[in-house]
């Protein structure tokens, strides 16, 4: 099988390999940068090993990589979320959690 020549494909919209920590409906982007300066400060690499490919199917389907949890990402995932708390109602994830992170 070969791939669509005109597919959008991470190279061709200059987006970089990454972990997503959340999704936002919608954000300032300047209070979020100040926020996440500190946090970002405060980090080291975390290594991340890959399990397998998912696929979100739809119109412009999504392909990813499920990362395996282990415990350094649960931490740079709960330490991201108390770094930028100010922002969860407009987070995806937190809508059902309406408790601090402890």
């Amino acid at each position: 099988m070969r791939a669509d020549a005109e597919a959008t494909t991470p190279q061709r919209a200059k987006i970089a390999p990454h972990v997503s920590l959340a999704i936002y409906d919608r954000l300032d982007p300047t209070a979020m940068t100040a926020a996440l300066q500190p946090f970002a400060e405060r980090r080291r690499a975390c290594p991340v090993q890959l399990a397998s490919l998912g696929l979100f199917p739809a119109f412009s389907s999504v392909l990813f990589a499920v990362p395996v949890v282990s415990a350094e990402l649960l931490v740079l995932h709960r330490a991201f979320h108390q770094a930028t708390w100010a922002f969860a109602a407009s987070c995806w994830a937190m809508r059902s959690r309406r408790r601090t992170w402890t």
